[in-house]
């Protein structure tokens, strides 16, 4: 489909149908939305303390973090609290000159009423145009009987007027424009109905160009060549260069997010949920590119998961062995969830389940070092034969291999 084939108008009268058939519950309480709206702020010195902030404080007008550092609580960073945090702290008034934990969020238990999980509803529409459109909520009350839609403000972006995104040239006013790179037609951007100046994004509708099957249907039909897989290959790598080379990272790299599109099947890449933005493009927000806040900006509070991070989607992570032959090997592998105090780390293989205690908070800038089932980085002149490591920016896993 056409970028320019959707009139605004269009998509307008298409939301308001739309909205009254969103329907969903949460578990979730006030407190948890203050703390979510916390993730996704803009923190104003450093980026950082996304992945530093263990505590926050509001009063009527500002919002403050803390961190834990040799365990005193320091003061990290503040801001004046945004339009939907003062709704927030004016309806729940407990929530206003104490310290809250972000640990304290609760997970989410409630889901769609339709056939959806997380925090993301898929559809299909045919009747007004063909196109697939996903519903992405950042706060849980949202379309709950809680939060309805007149309190909503909406802003809906389309691709006109954006220039192609390149490396020379990611600026303002540009876009991912990629033939590897699935093509948002529309995003729509919820507010809260008094955040006039579009200060905090509560929810997506972003509508998105039509495929076929994923690259993990297709590869269990078993009906692809070595050509063609090669190919794929080829096509897909080109598809994470560019988003690298105008200033995005993919962190949520599976077969199921690869799509193929045409009579072609061309692959592209969708889902980008867990983007790390290194641009501050405000474009690629608009667009349904990259989330807004420091937390999207700063790759290890992206991927870092504490006692108080919930799964939404697996998040890949690339395992290492060396093998008999002293040639080093990889594998993906998914952090899948948090449970019972323990990262679960699932790899398909060999298809095994691997328990790591979030107490591990392991982190290495270095390429050329790994991690051990202990913790301790290790190069690939110490690691063991038949052992598996995790690679950069990863959580350790040791398993035997058979």
């Amino acid at each position: 489909m056409s970028s320019r084939g959707v009139k605004k108008k269009v998509i307008e009268n298409w939301v308001g149908k739309l909205f009254p058939r969103l329907k969903r519950t949460t578990s979730r309480t006030s407190q948890c939305r203050l703390i979510l709206s916390v993730e996704r702020q803009v923190f104003p010195k450093d980026d950082f303390y996304a992945c530093w902030w263990s505590t926050c404080w509001f009063n009527e007008r500002n919002g403050t973090i803390y961190g834990n550092i040799y365990q005193e609580r320091k003061l990290l960073d503040s801001w004046p609290a945004t339009k939907f945090q003062c709704y927030l702290l004016k309806k729940n008034k407990r929530l206003l000159n104490r310290y809250i934990s972000r640990s304290a969020i609760k997970e989410e238990t409630e889901s769609w009423n339709a056939n959806a999980g997380g925090e993301a509803y898929i559809g299909d529409e045919e009747d007004e145009f063909k196109a697939y459109y996903r519903v992405h909520c950042f706060d849980p009350f949202l379309f709950t009987d809680r939060f309805q839609f007149d309190q909503l403000l909406v802003r809906i972006n389309q691709p006109t007027g954006f220039r192609k995104a390149t490396k020379e040239d990611h600026l303002e006013d540009s876009i991912p424009i990629n033939q590897n790179v699935i093509k948002n037609i529309a995003n729509v951007e919820l507010f809260y109905t008094n955040d006039e100046d579009y200060e905090d994004c509560l929810g997506w509708i972003t509508i998105m160009e039509k495929g076929k099957e994923n690259l993990h249907q297709l590869l269990r039909r078993g009906v692809l060549t070595i050509a063609e897989r090669r190919k794929y290959a080829i096509e897909l790598r080109m598809g994470l260069q560019y988003l690298f080379d105008i200033g995005l990272e993919h962190n949520d790299q599976k077969l199921e997010n690869i799509v193929l599109f045409g009579k072609n099947k061309i692959p592209k890449w969708i889902d980008f949920g867990v983007m790390h933005d290194h641009t501050g493009n405000e474009s690629f927000r608009k667009m349904g590119y990259v989330r807004r806040g420091s937390k999207f900006r700063n790759f290890q509070s992206l991927v870092d998961l504490s006692s108080s991070y919930v799964c939404h989607r697996p998040i890949a992570v690339t395992g290492y062995f060396k093998n008999v032959h002293d040639e080093l090997n990889e594998h993906q592998m998914v952090i899948d969830r948090v449970e019972n105090n323990n990262y679960i780390v699932q790899n398909t293989n060999p298809a095994e389940e691997m328990i790591i205690p979030l107490d591990r908070h392991l982190y290495i800038q270095d390429w050329k070092e790994y991690l051990n089932a202990s913790g301790n980085k290790v190069t690939d002149h110490n690691m063991k034969v038949g052992v598996w490591y995790l690679g950069r920016y990863a959580f350790s896993v040791q398993i035997n291999l058979p």
